[in-house]
């Protein structure tokens, strides 16, 4: 089994392409959004392993995130992605391979933090199961299925809210950078609302300027006001939901509702085969979740996030600093 650095962005959206995670094709793993994360000033390592009959049998993203004292520790988002198909011998290999890789080039690098995309044996390596970073739940729709049948499966309250909204006049536009700040006004006033933690401005900002067929930016209109928000992130057939965020004048207006069936409904005509909702959790995001479920679809579930340790004695470190640092908050 032989590690090696992605070289080939082709080689690299196909494998992720020809072999989706628990909700489809794994967006944060794909060399678009690393672009995005590499232009915040992140270093980005995406390796791949090869097999003795030289066939790619995973794809691990690996984002460096700093430490004290010069040490440092690598974040796998959503990844590693193996090969459909596969032993789970062979993941374990896999992993197993990485980590002798990481100790070997990389002698600073404390622990790895994965987020495998598939549910794989711990078998041949030890896991530290930690707190989630990505949401562990997500909900999916099948965009083969006819405008119809979508909305025949939606919850009725949301069929009701969609013809609502329609009713009372609210368009649907995509935007640009340009509209950058009427998106961060809503995203501001969603977060006091609703108590949502927000990334910082130049996050958004370096979505927007991404290329428009990798991130869309959608708003909800109603008497020349954008009254919502949403982020969409397309890869090859499957759109992913991002972020949202509406005004609290016009909540009776129901724009959400009909910002996000005309969008589904934009990714279907343009050939998308999945819409991602990304993330649902009754207990931590209750409102959301039930915004999200009306719109019906399927729940997946990802197997969590894990530390493997690569410096036993430094990790140990990392935890208890990490234990200090929340009781002085």
């Amino acid at each position: 089994m032989e590690i090696i650095k992605i070289a080939d962005r082709k080689k690299w959206s196909d494998f992720l392409i020809a072999n989706p995670g628990e909700s489809g094709l794994e967006f944060l793993a794909s060399p678009q959004w690393t672009d995005i994360i590499a232009s915040e000033g992140k270093l980005i390592l995406p390796l791949m392993a090869v097999n003795e009959a030289g066939d790619i049998s995973a794809l691990v993203c690996l984002i460096k995130e700093i430490l004290p004292l010069g040490f440092f520790y690598w974040y796998a988002p959503r990844s590693p992605i193996f090969k459909v198909g596969i032993s789970q011998v062979e993941m374990a290999k896999t992993m197993e391979a990485v980590v002798l890789k990481l100790k070997a080039d990389y002698p600073k690098s404390v622990f790895l933090k994965i987020e495998p995309a598939q549910n794989f044996l711990q078998a041949g390596i030890k896991l530290v199961p930690v707190a989630d970073i990505q949401p562990r739940k997500t909900l999916v729709l099948d965009l083969r299925k006819g405008e119809a049948e979508l909305l025949l499966a939606m919850h009725q309250k949301t069929r009701y809210n969609i013809r609502l909204a329609k009713k009372k006049g609210v368009k649907i536009t995509l935007g640009g950078l340009v509209d950058f700040p009427e998106f961060w006004r809503l995203m501001r006033a969603t977060s006091e609302r609703d108590g949502f933690r927000i990334h910082s401005q130049k996050h958004y900002q370096n979505l927007l300027v991404a290329p428009q067929n990798f991130i869309q930016l959608f708003f909800a209109e109603y008497e020349g006001q954008k009254i919502a928000t949403a982020l969409v992130c397309r890869f090859d057939a499957q759109a992913t939901y991002l972020h949202g965020a509406s005004d609290n004048k016009y909540r009776n207006v129901m724009a959400p509702y009909l910002l996000q069936w005309e969008i589904i409904k934009r990714a279907q005509a343009d050939d998308a085969l999945i819409y991602d909702f990304y993330g649902i959790d009754e207990k931590k995001w209750p409102g959301v979740t039930r915004f999200k479920l009306g719109f019906s679809g399927e729940e997946r579930i990802y197997p969590g996030v894990f530390d493997i340790i690569l410096r036993p004695v430094i990790y140990k470190l990392y935890q208890i600093f990490k234990k200090i640092k929340r009781i002085w908050r």
